[in-house]
């Protein structure tokens, strides 16, 4: 029951500052035209991609092997590793 509290609380988080930068958004663009449109179709495309990666995601997840060590953990070390050139 705690993670069912933590999603909901993380999802009004998020839910609150989507919010403040719509706000921010329209307040810049108000007076142009076709700002809500842009706006619109921007949450749009980009909630679709954010769709698209998480689905993948998933699809790819089924392929990793049921229990021992969690490569997924080890990943984002060894990006980091790489990308600061200290591996």
């Amino acid at each position: 029951m705690e993670i069912v509290a933590q999603a909901v609380g993380l999802f009004a988080v998020t839910n609150i500052d989507d919010i403040l930068i719509l706000s921010l958004f329209f307040a810049q663009g108000a007076g142009h035209r076709r700002t809500a449109r842009n706006i619109t179709f921007g949450q749009y495309l980009g909630f679709a991609g954010i769709l698209a990666v998480a689905v993948a995601a998933a699809f790819g997840a089924t392929f990793l092997p049921d229990g021992g060590d969690n490569i997924g953990v080890y990943v984002p070390v060894f990006a980091l590793l790489i990308l600061a050139e200290i591996w």
